[in-house]
């Protein structure tokens, strides 16, 4: 267990216990992360707060992004946990649990810069003219990737922030 701000954060796994007065057994492979406001003791962990699934956290599923902070109770405004505590939560997670998280790369030839008609309106963007591959895998991997398959440029799209747009050649080549 680890505590990040007011949160006990506890990893669950196949038969451990957990639910009111931890009558209940977690019977299910994938690991789970619990979190527990410290602030109130109902149980040796604090007040129950919320559960996901580790792979939700971490971004490796279809559900989690594995980025920025996350808001356990929509109805409990001070029970939300800010990126950079998340972060650690998720360092934690792949250290306890050996899962990494993935993202969705596209490898090609980009344009990066920050681009705009006035120097009020400049914006980051992305001119894409070619995506010659796509995969999912560990950011840390990337770049060892491109350097070994020889690729201009990459994007995150789940993670860049500003404006994509594609450049004629790559529309005039679309099938």
């Amino acid at each position: 267990m680890i505590t990040v701000d007011k949160f006990n954060v506890r990893i669950l796994r196949k038969g451990d216990k957990y639910g009111r007065e931890f009558c209940l057994t977690h019977d299910e492979d994938k690991p789970v992360v619990e979190f527990y406001d410290s602030r109130y003791p109902h149980t040796e962990y604090g007040q129950f707060v919320t559960r996901y699934y580790v792979e939700t956290i971490l971004g490796t599923d279809r559900y989690g992004r594995g980025t920025g902070g996350l808001m356990l109770d929509g109805g409990v405004p001070s029970w939300t946990v800010g990126a950079k505590d998340m972060d650690t939560v998720r360092a934690y997670l792949q250290a306890e649990t050996g899962l990494k998280r993935k993202v969705d790369v596209w490898f090609g030839m980009m344009t990066h810069g920050r681009f705009g008609v006035t120097e009020h309106d400049i914006e980051p963007a992305v001119i894409i003219h070619s995506i010659d591959e796509k995969a999912t895998m560990d950011p840390d991997e990337i770049e060892d990737y491109m350097a070994l398959h020889h690729y201009d440029s990459y994007l995150i799209p789940s993670e860049f922030v500003g404006y994509v747009t594609y450049s004629l050649d790559y529309i005039r080549n679309l099938p």
